[in-house]
């Protein structure tokens, strides 16, 4: 069998777990079944592919997964309309919400990695053979994720493969809180260069901000306990251009504050016996409106 050959049925088993694979399965009934060590096995997917294997160790974890290097149309996920066609961008014109598998399916945007948006990115990829919830698996491995222990104080080690980094610095907006508000210092640099997304003069942070996977899913650490989140969610502005009603809440514990990304609780004006608190629209704009909904709609 050739190295071509070989990569390919490697790759083809890794995409039909899901994007990643524990080394002690690959012992099993993979192509590289023949491989007698794991450090022969971590040698080879370290040499072959070109860099389209990435080997992951943390703690007891420790596995492969596919190199994709693609990222989330910046455009796209703030609900504007990407200039370039499907087949000249080379980001993902899909939900990020969807791969952090914690949409309503209502936002608008696509849930389908084989549809027309992304059908020509998924068989440039070759990861079209798939269905599409696997194909959310596995592009939810090939993107940075926040390490959900460190958001709890319980992880620093220097080898970790997730982001140490806050949420909200993640997300763009500001906070004071007493974890790493830097998505470029020594770690986090060290751990987007592994999936391709180091910010740079062509790839301003941005970009990267919105390729950082944020909620834990299937895909997340295996021994990582949900995190005292109630809620975490960031709405993109309105299509339509006009200024959009945006929130974030959360809540740690039984302490709970609410956050506008632009200033959607001033928006109903001065107080009159009327008028609607602040409570009373944020849950209008997230229960009717999924989140987002420009002034002169909400008003």
């Amino acid at each position: 069998m050739t190295d071509d050959v070989l990569v390919k049925k490697v790759f083809n088993y890794i995409c039909s777990s899901g994007g990643f694979v524990e080394l002690t399965a690959l012992g099993d009934s993979s192509p590289l079944k023949w491989i007698e060590s794991k450090r022969e096995c971590k040698n080879w997917l370290n040499r072959q592919g070109g860099g389209l294997f990435v080997v992951m160790t943390n703690g007891d974890l420790e596995g492969v997964r596919v190199q994709l290097k693609t990222k989330i149309c910046k455009r796209y996920f703030a609900g504007e309309s990407c200039p370039r066609t499907q087949k000249n961008c080379n980001s993902w014109h899909i939900c990020k919400d969807f791969i952090e598998n914690h949409c309503t399916s209502k936002c608008g945007r696509s849930h389908d990695f084989l549809d027309a948006k992304n059908e020509e990115k998924t068989k440039q990829l070759g990861i079209d053979k798939f269905p599409n919830s696997t194909i959310k698996k596995i592009v939810g491995w090939s993107l940075p994720q926040v390490c959900q222990l460190y958001l709890k104080g319980e992880c620093s080690s220097d080898k970790c493969f997730y982001l140490h980094a806050c949420s909200y610095a993640v997300q763009g907006f500001d906070c004071g809180c007493s974890l790493s508000h830097d998505l470029i210092d020594n770690h986090n640099k060290n751990v987007l260069k592994k999936f391709d997304l180091a910010p740079h003069k062509l790839l301003p942070i941005e970009c990267v901000r919105c390729s950082v996977l944020l909620k834990k899913g299937p895909q997340a650490y295996r021994n990582s306990r949900e995190l005292p989140l109630k809620t975490l969610t960031t709405f993109p502005e309105a299509t339509d251009g006009s200024k959009s009603v945006a929130a974030t809440t959360v809540a740690k514990g039984k302490r709970e504050r609410s956050l506008s990304a632009s200033s959607a609780c001033s928006v109903q004006g001065p107080k009159n016996k009327n008028a609607p608190d602040t409570k009373e629209v944020f849950d209008c704009v997230l229960k009717e409106y999924n989140g987002s909904v420009s002034v002169d709609t909400i008003s």
